[in-house]
């Protein structure tokens, strides 16, 4: 870019933002675009496309902490909140441990879905492996808790993409008192931008069916044995559902349903209130919930 090596930061980064308004950036423009405008000392700029290029996967905390022309933004709060705990790069033994929770995990499920139904023994092996699973997910929960009791919130820049998932699907699938106790780390990540917003959606409809309050996005479904069919858990002010979904970045609830073979439709989830509301009443049924 002539612009560039001319120096010209500032036609630079209107260059950047002429192009993001034609398509989609990728994470590697965005932390271009995010590095012009800190050197041509845009801090609002700066700190959102860095923002964005994480949220696209940007997982290389050298390059961001470690490079000068990123120095003007290292006087700002956001830079002392977000990146100064990074500043040593990723941190590989807790990396190590958080892709050994996921392989475990996803190791278990397959065993679990191996299993052939139509053996005489299928509900007694059925029932002592997720003994087996409960006890493993126990001790990944507590690995976790240590981890973000620790070290706070586990982004992407400290242990890469894959392994910092690993923290919210544990917290996701434990107990509602750890739900409740971390929400506040996950959704403070969130408003920094260094948390997907979807991901903190699906937490808090959980935390509210587990305390058989009414969901706000529409994420948690139970299934019903007698008709081998999913059902929604009751959703706060239903008419509203759409909006609260795009501010979260959620998918339609129309292609959300379709993920568990329903079409949906407002005049079928209202039939099946009573349904649901009387399921809620009994209890969260994690089993079958996202």
């Amino acid at each position: 870019m002539k612009a560039y090596s001319n120096r010209d930061y500032a036609l630079s980064e209107q260059y950047f933002e002429q192009a993001f308004k034609l398509g989609t950036p990728a994470k590697h423009e965005l932390y271009n675009a995010a590095l012009i405008s800190s050197m041509n000392k845009n801090q609002e700029n700066a700190f959102k496309y860095l923002r964005l290029a994480i949220e696209k996967g940007w997982d290389d905390p050298v390059a961001i902490v470690q490079n000068e022309g990123f120095l003007y933004l290292h006087q700002f709060d956001q830079w002392k909140n977000n990146f100064a705990a990074i500043e040593k790069g990723v941190d590989e033994p807790l990396q190590k441990k958080l892709l050994m929770i996921y392989a475990n995990d996803q190791k278990m499920i397959q065993n679990i879905s191996s299993i052939n139904p139509q053996i005489p023994n299928y509900k007694a092996v059925l029932d002592s492996m997720v003994v087996i699973q409960d006890s493993m997910q126990n001790a990944h929960l507590q690995i976790i808790t240590q981890a973000l009791d620790t070290k706070g919130f586990i982004s992407k820049l400290m242990v890469g993409t894959k392994a910092s998932q690993v923290p919210f699907l544990v917290i996701q699938h434990s107990n509602l008192t750890t739900q409740k106790k971390y929400f506040g780390l996950f959704k403070d990540a969130a408003e920094r931008g260094l948390f997907d917003n979807k991901l903190l959606a699906l937490l808090e409809d959980r935390i509210l069916v587990f305390e058989k309050k009414e969901q706000l996005y529409g994420s948690q479904l139970f299934y019903d044995k007698s008709d081998s069919t999913y059902y929604f858990y009751p959703i706060a002010d239903i008419q509203h559902l759409v909006q609260r979904r795009q501010s979260m970045n959620l998918n339609s609830i129309q292609e959300y349903a379709a993920m568990y073979n329903i079409v949906w439709s407002l005049k079928d989830y209202l039939k099946n209130l009573k349904k649901s509301k009387r399921r809620l009443k009994k209890g969260f049924d994690k089993k079958f919930t996202e």
